[in-house]
C-alpha cells in the first residue's frame, strides 16, 4: 500500500535529471533515509519506478497520478487556518483562474502567509519540501488540485501535470 511520503519521493524523482541517492532524496524531501528506502520499495512494488538506481516509469506514474491519486489519497478539508497555499491557490494554477470570494485551500503551517481552509497535505513534510524546492511545491499543488478540484480545475491541473511530466507521459 502506497503512502503519502511515497508521492513526495516519486515527484522528486520525476524532477531529477539523474538518479539521486537515497541520502540525497532524504535531504530533499525531509525524510530519513530509512523512510525513503521503504518508499522506493513500495514504488517499485507498484511498478511506478524500476531499476537499481530508481528510474520513474513515466507512463505508469502519469496514469496513477492523473487517475488514481484522488481515490488512493482522498482530500481531507478542515476549517480556517493560516498556511501555505495549495491546489488552485498556488502556482501554477493561481494565475490561470479568476479570484473568487471563497477561502483558498492551504496546508496548515505556522510559517504560512495565507489564511484559508485547511487541506491535509499528502505528507506532513510537504510544506517544508515545497519551500525548499518550488518545482516540487508546484507539482504537489497540482496533485492537490486533482484531489480536491471540480472537473474544470482537475482538467487544468492534469494538463499542466502532463506538461511537467514530459512527452513520454502524454498518452496516459
Amino acid at each position: 500500500m502506497l503512502k503519502g511520503q511515497d508521492m513526495l519521493v516519486l515527484l522528486k524523482l520525476l524532477g531529477a535529471s539523474a538518479p539521486p541517492t537515497v541520502r540525497g532524496l532524504a535531504a530533499d524531501v525531509g525524510l530519513d533515509p530509512g523512510n525513503v528506502h521503504r518508499a522506493l520499495v513500495r514504488l517499485r512494488d507498484a511498478r511506478l519506478i524500476h531499476g537499481r538506481r530508481p528510474q520513474v516509469n513515466r507512463a505508469a506514474a502519469a496514469e496513477f497520478l492523473l487517475h488514481g491519486l484522488r481515490y488512493a489519497f482522498p482530500a481531507h478539508e478542515g476549517g480556517p487556518t493560516r498556511g501555505v497555499p495549495t491546489a488552485w491557490a498556488a502556482a501554477p494554477l493561481r494565475d490561470q483562474l479568476a479570484r473568487n470570494a471563497d477561502p483558498p485551500p492551504v496546508w496548515p503551517d505556522p510559517h504560512g502567509r495565507m489564511r484559508g481552509n485547511s487541506l491535509e497535505p499528502l505528507h506532513p513534510n510537504a510544506p517544508e519540501a515545497a519551500r525548499r524546492d518550488p518545482e516540487l511545491g508546484a507539482k504537489l499543488a497540482l496533485l492537490d488540485a486533482l484531489r480536491l478540484g471540480d472537473g474544470r480545475i482537475r482538467k487544468m491541473a492534469a494538463d499542466e501535470l502532463r506538461r511537467r511530466l514530459g512527452a513520454r507521459a502524454q498518452n496516459a
